[in-house]
């Protein structure tokens, strides 16, 4: 009996370690930033806290719903001709210098918010630039998370059309 017991411990314990072992698996690597790098000219990818994250700790921060895709995957595509008179560069923080949230990279965490992280920074973002940088405002996204219950189910994901509504 107690080398039946020995045996189930034994190998719920490497079952349970084998999982956990595979779950923490680091996802980004110097060799990923190398490929990023090799592949495009407009920014430079750099080590980060993320570097050591297994993908599961990952995809927790990729907080926009599933169920939000599939219930707009019906939406109409709507194209537009590229404008042909485009200025070569261009920077939101040069044109609207008296808005400082145009510099902000906020931090969610480790709270699968990006849906309310990226409308509250829209949000501010248009506050001051149709104030022509009168109105600098810094809407919190921690509210939004915490306090709207139709936006969907706070650091654990939500809906970006119900952050703006």
């Amino acid at each position: 009996m107690f080398f039946r017991l020995f045996i189930i411990a034994y190998v719920t314990l490497i079952s349970v370690n084998g999982r956990i072992l595979r779950v923490k698996r680091p996802l980004l690597s110097l060799n990923l930033i190398d490929e990023i790098n090799s592949a495009q000219t407009t920014w430079k990818a750099g080590p980060s806290k993320f570097m050591s994250w297994s993908k599961s700790s990952i995809e927790r921060l990729m907080g926009v719903r599933p169920e939000y895709f599939e219930q707009h995957k019906d939406l109409q595509v709507l194209e537009h001709a590229v404008p042909t008179d485009l200025p070569e560069n261009f920077d939101a923080r040069d044109q609207w210098p008296n808005c400082p949230t145009l510099k902000e990279v906020r931090d969610q965490g480790s709270c699968g918010s990006c849906w309310a992280f990226g409308a509250v920074e829209a949000m501010s973002d248009r506050v001051c630039i149709a104030s022509n940088g009168a109105q600098n405002v810094h809407i919190s996204a921690e509210d939004l998370v915490s306090c709207c219950k139709t936006c969907g189910f706070g650091c654990n994901g939500g809906f970006p059309q119900g952050a703006w509504s």
